[in-house]
């Protein structure tokens, strides 16, 4: 078996012949190697610094990281990435208002929105929502959830319950599926109103 291996200081993203910083340049490069493991230093992530940006995240979401392992990699990065750098990746990324995982991101002057959301465990059968975020704690959850294609930002109907903890049904994108009590209570969601 062949594995390819990247190891790489970014240098807070500034490189090339013209010493300017090019995040672009960096995703580009590393899409066009594909390594089956990029080792990157100089990147930072969760510092009031960088806005609480976790750039981490948002650079294994540019390259197509499954978001079940994001977290742990951010963790790693953390304190290796300068306050430039985050800037100029939240640039980049259009400045997120909201990490992979649906959690607010603080603007520059620390003020977070507001969160208005609720326990998709909340919910009764009939009522309609919009699934905004998970904790990013737990990979097998967001495994769970990746693999049914439920993400933040789709939309859901809750179709029905079982008592004494049992499942929440929900049907997304015309799929019904079932989520354990722990994972509806860990879900946030924002109600819709019925169509009248």
């Amino acid at each position: 078996m062949r594995l390819r291996v990247v190891t790489w200081n970014i240098h807070k993203g500034i490189g090339g012949i013209d010493r300017q910083y090019r995040l672009e340049r960096v995703i580009a490069i590393l899409r066009e190697l594909a390594p089956d493991l990029a080792l990157l230093q100089e990147v930072s992530d969760d510092l009031p610094r960088s806005r609480f940006h976790d750039q981490a995240e948002m650079l294994a979401e540019a390259l197509g990281m499954p978001w079940d392992r994001v977290h742990d990699e951010a963790e790693v990065l953390e304190h290796y990435i300068s306050e430039d750098l985050e800037r100029m990746i939240a640039a980049k990324l259009g400045d997120p208002s909201r990490d992979p995982h649906g959690d607010p991101i603080p603007s520059e002057d620390l003020a977070m929105v507001a969160d208005e959301t609720v326990s998709l465990a909340e919910l009764e059968p009939g009522d309609r929502a919009r699934f905004d975020r998970v904790s990013d704690r737990d990979a097998e959850m967001l495994r769970f959830l990746g693999e049914r294609g439920i993400h933040p930002g789709c939309e859901l109907e809750v179709t029905g319950s079982d008592p004494f903890d049992g499942p929440l049904y929900v049907q997304v994108g015309g799929a019904g599926h079932a989520l354990g009590a722990r994972l509806a209570a860990a879900m946030r969601v924002t109600q819709l109103e019925d169509e009248a």
